[in-house]
């Protein structure tokens, strides 16, 4: 597997680890900007966007 098949690979994984995370309020909030790049990163939908920017405030 080369990198980028291995990046997709995980993103379903991460995700399952943000959102709890999020939920949860583990470590604090973070920054807009931390949340942007965790966006990008993942390259998540507008609705997970959305739904991460609000749980993250929540």
């Amino acid at each position: 597997m080369n990198t980028c098949e291995n990046e997709r690979a995980a993103r379903p994984y991460h995700r399952n680890l943000i959102y709890p995370w999020l939920e949860q309020g583990s470590g604090g909030r973070p920054s807009a900007a931390v949340l942007d790049q965790l966006v990008h990163t993942l390259m998540l939908t507008e609705a997970e966007r959305e739904y991460v920017f609000t749980r993250s405030r929540s």
